[in-house]
């Protein structure tokens, strides 16, 4: 564990990252004491961009967050999902209700170089929640800027497979914790200042279309109101056919629109 010393060493570079970024609501202008306390963790890393107001809270959010490590003379920032409430959230990038930002996300992706690189691995607490967990050699892991919709789904069908297995042996008592841990972001750099600073405004950038990725409650919403309109729309569709007006092209019109209808009821 880390002592408040030790921690130190992550001032300079969250500063520069508040710097970069010039944005108070991302990267808050707090005291040094307040980051060492609230954003760097005695595990060796610091909670660098998040929703949550420090680094606990950000451990449960159902939001990803981006991190620096620093080992020997390397950085390490990631953008991770590491919650299961993050790795819910984040699931819903494969619905139709998300295409608009798995696409924006696909092209960020693909515009890095190839230093970055995708991961799952396991994420795993032995013994009690509290303890500090330990994670696999990756499970699946690819060059960020190859990432296209087909590994997106491959992505998220065996991250769900990790997390029945996971399920499996909690019931079974041989762990108190194991899911899916989703490194979507990671690259290591070394500590060279320019460096740093490109490589936190592209994460954040795609940190910041992740976020806007919808949950389960919202999209049901979103989802009811799909299907009041489409019914709406269904209604007077009926009703011009049956005074005889454009029978042919609205018979084709009705049955698009109760594609969509029984589409949008799957979810």
């Amino acid at each position: 564990m880390l002592s408040f010393e030790e921690k130190k060493k992550y001032l300079k570079w969250y500063r520069l990252a508040q710097e970069t970024i010039n944005d108070k609501g991302l990267i808050p202008d707090i005291d040094d004491e307040k980051v060492l306390n609230n954003l760097v963790s005695g595990e060796n890393w610091l909670c660098l961009v998040s929703t949550e107001i420090d680094k606990e809270n950000a451990k449960n959010s159902e939001n990803p967050n981006v991190y620096i490590q620093i080992e020997r003379k390397e950085l390490i920032i990631g953008l991770v999902f590491n919650t299961a409430s993050s790795i819910d959230k984040i699931n819903n990038i494969l619905l139709d209700q998300s295409k608009e930002q798995r696409g924006k996300i696909i092209n960020l992706l693909q515009q890095l170089d190839d230093r970055y690189y995708t991961t799952l691995e396991t994420k795993t607490k032995k013994k009690n929640y509290a303890e500090s967990p330990t994670y696999s050699n990756p499970i699946l892991t690819i060059n960020s800027n190859k990432i296209d919709d087909k590994f997106i789904e491959k992505l998220f069908t065996e991250s769900e497979r990790l997390r029945k297995m996971g399920k499996e042996k909690r019931e079974k008592g041989l762990v108190q914790f194991e899911g899916p841990h989703i490194g979507l972001v990671r690259i290591e750099i070394p500590m060279d200042e320019e460096d740093f600073k490109n490589v936190i405004k592209e994460i954040i950038e795609i940190w910041k279309v992740c976020i806007t990725i919808r949950d389960d409650s919202e999209i049901r919403g979103s989802t009811r109101k799909q299907i009041k309109e489409l019914e709406s729309q269904k209604e007077n569709i009926e009703d011009l056919i049956s005074h005889g007006l454009h029978v042919e092209e609205l018979t084709v019109k009705l049955k698009e629109v109760d594609e969509k209808i029984k589409k949008l009821k799957m979810y």
